[in-house]
């Protein structure tokens, strides 16, 4: 018997099944285009990675990281022209150049600094955001000292700190130079190019070889220490550079300024115990006995101890002899070992 199936029923029925094959065509494309940024990946050139990741950077986070290892990867492959067009191109946006700039450079052991990378830091149109990264990923020797002298002279600050940072490696005496000659005009200079000057001082070595680098840094650093008008910032950065000096004199100018952050102040009495140790143990006299109590009032240190109760006999003052024994006390209550850290070379 043939059975006669209602219009309707026909319709649901062809219904179904063109949803059923809708739905199975959907979740092809769906697997498929799942599948898909792998090969393509894998596929494209460099120059069409770079324009893909510009691209992903926008749309799709995870296809971006994607592109960004496969790029990594391929480092040593890309051209290095492709990856300086690409540095210098307005066009794309800053992460795809910041990319550009890491992948030129590579791992640190791989930095070498070439006409290329010269090229990009003398480009006036390049955004000195990048060209900051650039100063940041690369050594540089005493050949570039013109191009990072010019650099640490200008404008923009972050590209000024990172260029006479690196004269300072690259060339200690011009750094120096143009770091006392921030120095001296400090009142134009921006915190930050103040805050490099301060480190190329100390780490070329200057302070510890000429006594009037040495004095004119100190005069500085507590005129800014002890300034209403100083930044907190600039002010933290002093006191670290005071810290960092490594001198008695140095310290007693931080730990007696009432403006001095009181936690930068411990930390650099825990940098310089040892300096405290061998002044007092070299019998030192009450000015220098009185700044060793003050240090171990802020941050009491066992080791000095022994040769600060040595001293004794050479305090005068009753009021100092009783501050001695209570940071005395102090120290065998409470003190803390010395970072040997800060005894090392």
């Amino acid at each position: 018997m043939r059975k006669i199936v209602s219009p309707f029923t026909a319709a649901l029925a062809a219904t179904v099944v063109l949803f059923v094959i809708v739905v199975s065509i959907g979740s092809g494309e769906q697997l498929a285009h799942a599948a898909r940024p792998e090969s393509t990946v894998d596929a494209l050139s460099s120059q069409e990675l770079i324009a893909a990741f510009d691209e992903a950077n926008v749309s799709s986070p995870d296809r971006a990281m994607q592109i960004a290892n496969r790029l990594r990867e391929r480092r040593k492959e890309i051209p290095q022209h492709d990856l300086v067009s690409a540095i210098a191109d307005t066009n794309r946006s800053r992460t795809t150049r910041e990319l550009m700039i890491d992948l030129l450079a590579g791992p640190p052991e791989d930095a070498r600094v070439t006409g290329d990378v010269r090229g990009l830091l003398r480009d006036s149109r390049l955004d000195p955001v990048l060209k900051a990264r650039i100063l940041v990923r690369y050594d540089f020797g005493p050949e570039d000292s013109a191009l990072l002298g010019s650099l640490a002279a200008g404008n923009d600050d972050a590209v000024a700190f990172h260029a006479l940072k690196k004269l300072g490696s690259a060339d200690p005496s011009v750094a120096c130079r143009l770091a006392l000659e921030a120095l001296a005009r400090s009142e134009r200079c921006s915190d930050s190019k103040l805050s490099a000057s301060y480190k190329v001082l100390i780490r070329s070595g200057a302070t510890e070889s000429d006594r009037a680098v040495r004095s004119t840094l100190l005069r500085h650093l507590a005129s800014v220490i002890d300034d209403a008008r100083t930044s907190p910032q600039l002010r933290d950065s002093a006191a670290f550079a005071l810290s960092d000096m490594q001198s008695l004199d140095a310290l007693r100018t931080l730990i007696e300024s009432k403006r001095a952050d009181k936690i930068l102040c411990v930390g650099a009495v825990d940098q310089n115990a040892m300096l405290i140790k061998t002044a007092l143990e070299r019998n030192s006299d009450e000015a220098m006995i009185e700044l060793a109590i003050t240090a171990m009032e802020l941050h009491p240190v066992r080791e000095i101890a022994d040769p600060l109760r040595a001293a004794r006999d050479r305090v005068t003052s009753p009021a100092l002899s009783q501050r001695m024994d209570a940071v005395l006390e102090r120290i065998a209550r409470e003190g803390v070992p010395l970072t040997v850290k800060w005894t090392e070379d």
